[in-house]
């Protein structure tokens, strides 16, 4: 099979056509410059895997054969990741899919530059979403992250229920981040936390910690809010592995 990888957004069917949005149509046309009868690998959400062959930029691809989703991996991991300034959060994107993160949700701290209109923060997904399809695809993963909607603290404490582990990523005192990993080995839901570039306010490490979360840090010097997350998860997946 052909390694060249499209996303295809939605689940799909054997025989069905499916067009591809105008931003993927110029890609494959203009980059990739696809002739009709070439074959891909699409993937979805889900997981699920599809052979695909290219028929025209009118006919779009044809569905040859659906691959069933690929086995779920035995632990997921979460990144809740403070809002950085500029374009950091891309870049926390494209790294922690590529690292193996499953789920993101931004949060609005105190220490937190950016803030965001209600009305903004629904803007922001549509080009946030396909950064992680993009990443996906070039990484050669079988699915597409999941992301929320930045998020208040309060909110992005309320989600932290779920998970049998949460580690806070925290400079002051805290646990190494071995240690912690290493006293949670039965933990299959693991929450990931990363201030933003000021840190930390006291009073969210203790309202973290007062919903179970563990404070740890990094065997490293003190990293950037856009470069914790990606060594935390190498770290985590590593433990797991």
């Amino acid at each position: 099979m052909s390694d060249r990888r499209v996303f295809v957004g939605h689940p799909l069917s054997e025989g069905d056509h499916w067009v591809p949005d105008p931003s993927t149509l110029h890609y494959l046309s203009r980059v990739l410059r696809v002739t009709p009868g070439e074959e891909f690998h699409g993937f979805d959400a889900s997981a699920a895997g599809y052979r695909l062959e290219w028929r025209s930029e009118v006919e779009g691809f044809r569905v040859l054969r659906k691959i069933s989703p690929a086995s779920p991996p035995p632990w997921t991991l979460s990144l809740f990741q403070a809002l950085p300034k500029g374009p950091k959060f891309d870049q926390i994107l494209r790294q922690c899919t590529e690292a193996g993160v499953q789920a993101f949700f931004p949060l609005l701290t105190e220490r937190t530059v950016v803030r965001l209109a209600p009305e903004e923060r629904e803007g922001k997904l549509g080009r946030w979403e396909k950064i992680l399809q993009e990443a996906s695809r070039q990484c050669g993963r079988s699915d597409v992250p999941s992301l929320d909607c930045p998020m208040d603290w309060a909110e992005g404490l309320d989600r932290l229920g779920s998970f049998d582990l949460i580690v806070m990523l925290y400079e002051g005192k805290a646990e190494p981040l071995r240690q912690v990993l290493e006293s949670n080995r039965q933990a299959r839901r693991l929450a990931l936390l990363v201030g933003p570039e000021g840190g930390w306010s006291p009073a969210e490490v203790e309202a973290a910690v007062g919903r179970g979360a563990r404070t740890a840090h990094l065997p490293t010097p003190i990293l950037r809010t856009e470069t914790a997350p990606l060594a935390a998860t190498a770290m985590i997946r590593f433990h797991f592995s």
